[in-house]
């Protein structure tokens, strides 16, 4: 639906917004796939990684309108959103439920 497709547009912008803010990459590849019953978007970056943990504790700490604008809308989709990190590379990971 367009306003699905709006919202993950915002998403994927807030998510852009955030890597080029708060990581120092220098390499940010962005990847789309369907896996089983989601649509996923993979963020892979050489920056500053955070995994689920920090976020949630970011997220209970800030007072900043993106994270919050994010989690509405990956709400509205029903989607999920992970954080993972190694040494050397960071990755987001977004699945959305696709709709029958």
């Amino acid at each position: 639906e367009k306003n699905d497709q709006v919202n993950i547009y915002r998403a994927c912008l807030e998510i852009l917004n955030n890597i080029q803010k708060h990581t120092g990459f220098t390499y940010l590849k962005v990847t789309f796939d369907t896996i089983e019953d989601n649509f996923v978007i993979e963020f892979t970056h050489d920056g500053q990684g955070i995994d689920n943990t920090e976020m949630h504790s970011l997220c209970q700490a800030t007072q900043g309108l993106g994270l919050k604008s994010l989690k509405s809308r990956l709400l509205i989709l029903n989607a999920e959103i992970n954080y993972y990190k190694e040494i050397d590379s960071a990755n987001i990971t977004l699945f959305i439920p696709l709709r029958k």
